[in-house]
């Protein structure tokens, strides 16, 4: 995946060339992902939280966690292979 590798930095909160692919990423999040997709991804990479923590959290099989983490993550990718040369 491209997009997992963005540390953030001290200042900004981020780096300064990732604002576009930020933005890619929220907009094919949101046009393109499911709700639960969005919120697992969110719970998974925002909040760090593991598959088995948060199929607890929303009362789901951890499966389906993965099932939408990995939907979500190839929508996402999709949208940034349109910004690669």
């Amino acid at each position: 995946m491209i997009w997992r590798c963005v540390p953030p930095t001290r200042t900004t909160g981020m780096r300064s060339g990732c604002l576009p692919r930020r933005r890619t990423i929220v907009r094919a999040l949101r046009g393109q992902a499911t709700a639960r997709q969005r919120q697992c991804l969110y719970l998974y990479y925002g909040r760090g939280l593991n598959q088995e923590a948060i199929a607890k959290l929303l009362c789901i099989n951890v499966s389906t966690v993965s099932r939408n983490i990995t939907n979500g993550e190839r929508h996402v990718d999709a949208a940034l292979a349109l910004l690669e040369p």
